[in-house]
């Protein structure tokens, strides 16, 4: 006697089937490459230096960091280190927005509250558009570098981005050795590759992070990368054209400490080595005196040290240094000359932010290295993209201090990626501060 057949559930007991998952995948990857766009296309318009630029990557960033969040509210947690270096930029943007706010009503209302000879009560900026626009820019960046953060949590696609940068760094390297200056520059520095950026400074401090992390590919990674020895070469070629005696040499100190980081799986040629310290002080000494205006850097630096102290705990607003300096310029420095930069973003922070403020992105800086440190010692994946951020952060400390660099958001966009990277990849279950 054969067995009853089975009757099929009723439709209301049978179990539902599993709902398809999003392809939250194919999203991230397609956010990683939106923001490796960010950083290869924010120096085309003149590094990046200009307010409509700044809109537009803010943009771009905001509906990036919208698509990130749609498929899943759920992520994993970031390690505190991470959480700390965003609160800090988080704040410094809410203080240039505070000061152009508050700037605005003192220049509608108020009139010869100070005793600095502004006519502005202390906190208000000399310049609330210029501050305001700086506030985005910072809104902008801190949001950047929190999506970063949450795209490096995918070691595959750090991986992917990192390589994708470096290759971009590359890119830009060779249209700098190709093209010609598309601006007139100062006789001294008509001869210097400057790329996409305003000056040769600042393309070196571009193409240093890049080299910088093409090192840390090509030394401290576990996998092989067959173009990573040629792009090196082509970005120190590039930076060399610079004549940047400052960023060749900040350049040349973090990539020499990420390839002799100990736990390489790789190491450098020393006749290589060798042929690159000999390039790199050839270049120095035949750029010896093209660097307009060092011969004030000095006196500059002074002045601004007179300006901050007039303000030392407010400071006069970002983006206000012409204004905020010109009652303290004086001789030796040209009167002709109006300085829109301190030539040194320590003393650009301070004096348009006041040493409190001003000193948060110093702060973030200190916390994301000894977390990238901390991992880089280690023996955990992604350390050579820890590596590469922390020796982008070194690069990034020795050039800002005769430099302004890092006010281009090119270079902002380009430094915050390494280290978010880098910080990415740290376990959050097992490291509090690292």
């Amino acid at each position: 006697m054969s067995a009853p057949a089975e009757t099929p559930a009723p439709a209301a007991c049978r179990t539902p089937p599993e709902r398809r998952p999003r392809p939250a995948g194919h999203i991230s990857r397609l956010c990683g490459y939106l923001l490796v766009a960010v950083v290869l296309l924010s120096p085309v318009p003149a590094g990046g230096n200009r307010p409509q630029a700044w809109l537009l990557w803010g943009l771009v960033i905001t509906l990036a960091a919208m698509l990130h969040h749609l498929p899943d509210a759920r992520r994993p947690p970031l390690p505190r280190a991470a959480w700390a270096v965003t609160l800090c930029g988080a704040l410094f943007a809410g203080y240039a927005f505070w000061q152009a706010g508050m700037g605005a009503w003192v220049l509608t209302y108020a009139d010869g509250w100070a005793a600095d000879g502004t006519g502005l009560p202390a906190g208000a900026s000399l310049a609330p558009p210029a501050s305001a626009l700086a506030g985005l820019r910072l809104a902008a960046t801190v949001l950047f570098f929190h999506l970063a953060l949450r795209l490096a949590q995918k070691p595959g696609l750090a991986r992917a981005m990192a390589r994708a940068i470096f290759l971009g760094v590359a890119a830009h390297a060779a249209l700098a050795i190709a093209l010609p200056a598309t601006a007139p520059l100062p006789p001294g520095e008509a001869m210097l590759a400057r790329g996409f950026f305003a000056n040769p400074n600042s393309l070196a401090t571009y193409l240093g992070m890049g080299l910088v992390l093409g090192v840390s590919l090509l030394v401290q990674g576990r996998r092989k990368e067959p173009l990573a020895g040629a792009g090196v070469a082509l970005i120190f070629l590039a930076l060399l054209l610079t004549g940047s005696r400052a960023g060749i040499a900040a350049s040349l100190v973090a990539a020499g400490a990420v390839a002799l980081a100990p736990g390489a799986q790789a190491r450098l040629p020393w006749p290589l080595l060798a042929l690159a310290g000999t390039a790199a002080i050839a270049a120095l000494a035949f750029h010896a005196g093209v660097i307009a205006g060092s011969e004030y850097r000095w006196a500059l630096f002074a002045q601004v040290a007179q300006a901050i102290a007039s303000r030392p705990f407010t400071g006069f607003g970002l983006d206000s240094f012409p204004l905020l300096f010109a009652p303290f310029q004086a001789p030796p420095l040209p009167a002709d000359v109006v300085w829109e930069k301190a030539h040194s973003t320590y003393l650009s922070l301070w004096a348009e932010a006041g040493l409190v403020a001003g000193s948060l992105p110093l702060l973030a800086g200190l916390i994301a290295a000894a977390a990238l440190a901390r991992h880089a010692l280690s023996r955990r994946p992604g350390r050579a993209l820890a590596i590469a951020g922390l020796g982008a952060l070194v690069l990034a400390a020795l050039h800002a201090t005769v430099d302004f660099s890092l006010e281009i958001q090119a270079n902002l966009f380009l430094l915050a990626s390494l280290v978010a990277l880098g910080l990415g990849a740290v376990p959050a279950a097992k490291a509090r501060w690292a």
